[in-house]
């Protein structure tokens, strides 16, 4: 049986992903600076090694294996103490409305940790 919802077809036709870069990259202890009010969301997964981000005196790890994401308008501090490789979107997902649907999260997300 095939169910027909011509409202969420519609809905679902407004939303627009837009990539803003892509690629993957190699960053050393020289990758650290302050990101402000980004326009967009940032999509990481990390291919091997380890970096922070920081917000509000909380540091959040990023290990390798795992997806995160950075969502637009999260101000935050990043390094990388030794070295990091990882594969980068950064992105908009805006609704119908034209707001970014990923900037309605607060912080951070990544993957459960299933261990």
């Amino acid at each position: 049986m095939v169910v027909s919802n011509n409202v969420l077809c519609e809905m679902a036709n407004n939303v627009k992903l837009n990539f803003y870069s892509f690629g993957c990259a190699t960053v050393k202890s020289s990758w650290n600076g302050h990101v402000k009010n980004p326009q967009f969301s940032r999509l990481y997964y990390i291919e091997s090694g380890k970096a922070c981000v920081e917000h509000n005196g909380e540091r959040i790890e990023l290990v390798h294996g795992k997806w995160y994401l950075l969502p637009a308008g999260f101000s935050f501090d990043y390094s990388c103490d030794k070295e990091m490789k990882h594969i980068f979107f950064h992105i908009t997902l805006a609704g119908a409305d034209g707001i970014d649907l990923l900037s309605r999260f607060e912080k951070p997300v990544s993957e459960k940790d299933n261990t």
